[in-house]
């Protein structure tokens, strides 16, 4: 069973510098020094079998189970080779934490046996290789806990793979955490369940010498903290049964006893395998009541981060518009794209497609809303000249007397003016001089559109505009620029 949140928002202002820092540690680590692993672990098992280590050990087992534990001697299934059942031997004696930490002890074969030497130097050859691994070196061993190893496992990872795993939750829960709770708490977060994870392993295998991987406990831990601190707050999640999977949305706090049982399930069904489920119980359990701490005692958490962005939403609502449009119900799909824009006032595609809706049946006031957002938002990204013009001129026919405010048409006047467009810049500017004389815009709109209808010929209608502001602003700063201008014509 897999259940991942899918929860917060992240922003460009404040980013999850930790986490980002975390997971680099995490991906360095491994890459970087874990990287020639498993060529070690494999030269050193392979060094184990054929130096005749195995067979000295899985011989002193069968006499120990023999002595120890008679009840637990295999016996022999029909047809079986020697070698099967020394394999099934083996396997039993890998499982055995207990034997093994002793014979490390040398409590099985002491000084007094014979084999002694033989296997000492054996032993010791086998250990070197193993020591050689990175793993060996700075994970938690529980029969020999290290506080740097405390610290260091949590790092650390068994392979490609559950790195991957690892740091995808790790980037999904971690994130929110860091920003909802602020990032000094979240560091001591991952550390205290990091090291409760490690506790709890050496806990329930004392006697155990393979090294301890505390990165999983960690992030369990902050998954344990996570679903305590956004408790009653209902939460997405991804989950997944193996042949199914979905979306859904439940309350933080119900992931909590659902990770935990998952984990005692993989516990007591697989004994044999190398994950350290009961690390993670305690990283989860340890996150769970950190996570309550923090709660109760040191204050709340920004659970805004966990609200859904609307934006979401604009896809299932464009597809709306389309099939409400398809369907000639123009009511029904402009009020869809008004509910678009509410959420995003610089939708390009809804406000075209409000244009186009306002365009076949004009309300003035309407139509003149519409087109005004529309012509806005492309002088403001810079959109082709081209784009703009078609939909002024289709405003403009169906309202030959633009009702824009004077800031919009004074900045399309000079926006197709320096675009090399004159006739339209004419229009508007012809438009706007009797209906606002004073705006501080008008001159400088004046000159650029005489120097455009200079440029392109239009001598006459281009003295024109500087005779304007010659005759009626003489305070105005492009006073003297326009003399000039009329100046060099006249004598040319």
């Amino acid at each position: 069973m897999l259940i991942i949140p899918i929860v917060g928002k992240l922003s460009k202002r404040n980013p999850p510098f930790v986490t980002i820092l975390l997971i680099l540690i995490n991906c360095v680590v491994f890459f970087a020094f874990q990287g020639d692993d498993d060529v070690r672990y494999a030269k050193a098992m392979q060094y184990y079998q054929e130096s005749g280590l195995l067979k000295i050990e899985v011989a002193s087992y069968v006499r120990y189970i023999e002595a120890k534990k008679p009840a637990e001697a295999l016996i022999r299934v029909e047809g079986e080779s020697e070698d099967g059942l020394m394999g099934r031997y083996f396997e039993k004696m890998w499982a055995d934490d207990a034997f093994r930490l002793k014979l490390k002890q040398e409590k099985i074969i002491t000084p007094q046996d014979s084999n002694y030497a033989e296997w000492k130097a054996l032993r010791l050859k086998y250990d070197t290789l193993l020591n050689d691994m990175f793993l060996y070196q700075y994970g938690t061993i529980p029969s020999n806990p290290q506080i740097l190893t405390a610290f260091t496992s949590m790092f650390l990872h068994g392979g490609f793979m559950h790195l991957l795993g690892n740091m995808v939750f790790l980037w999904l829960i971690g994130c929110i955490l860091e920003l909802s709770c602020g990032r000094i708490f979240y560091v001591i977060l991952y550390l205290a369940t990091g090291l409760c994870a490690d506790a709890a392993y050496i806990y329930a295998y004392p006697e155990s010498i393979e090294p301890c991987i505390g990165a999983s406990g960690a992030i369990a831990g902050l998954m344990g903290a996570l679903t305590v601190l956004f408790g009653l707050r209902k939460i997405k999640v991804f989950y997944s049964l193996g042949f199914y999977f979905n979306y859904g949305q439940t309350y933080a706090i119900i992931l909590l006893p659902l990770w935990i049982a998952n984990e005692a399930l993989q516990l007591w069904f697989g004994p044999s395998s190398n994950v350290a489920y009961m690390a993670h119980i305690g990283g989860l359990a340890s996150g769970a009541v950190i996570g309550l701490i923090k709660s109760k005692i040191l204050g709340g958490v920004d659970t805004a981060l966990l609200d859904e962005d609307p934006k979401t939403r604009i896809p299932v609502l464009m597809e709306k518009v389309l099939q409400k449009k398809a369907e000639l119900d123009m009511p029904g799909a402009r009020q869809l794209l008004e509910e678009i824009l509410k959420i995003d006032p610089q939708h390009k595609v809804a406000l075209i497609h409000l244009f186009n809706i306002d365009k076949i049946n004009p309300d003035p006031e309407r139509f003149t809303k519409s087109s005004a957002r529309l012509l806005t938002l492309l002088i403001r990204e810079g959109a082709p000249v081209e784009e703009s013009l078609k939909i002024y001129q289709e405003y403009a026919r169906a309202i030959p007397a633009p009702r824009f405010n004077p800031d919009l048409l004074f900045q399309l006047c000079l926006f197709f003016s320096h675009a090399g467009y004159p006739e339209e810049a004419s229009s508007i500017i012809d438009y706007c001089l009797p209906k606002f004389p004073d705006h501080p815009r008008l001159t400088t709109a004046l000159l650029h559109i005489a120097k455009t209808t200079l440029q392109k010929g239009l001598h006459e209608k281009g003295r024109h505009y500087l005779q304007l502001i010659c005759d009626h602003y003489p305070q105005a700063k492009e006073y003297p620029v326009a003399v000039n201008l009329l100046n060099n014509r006249d004598q040319a």
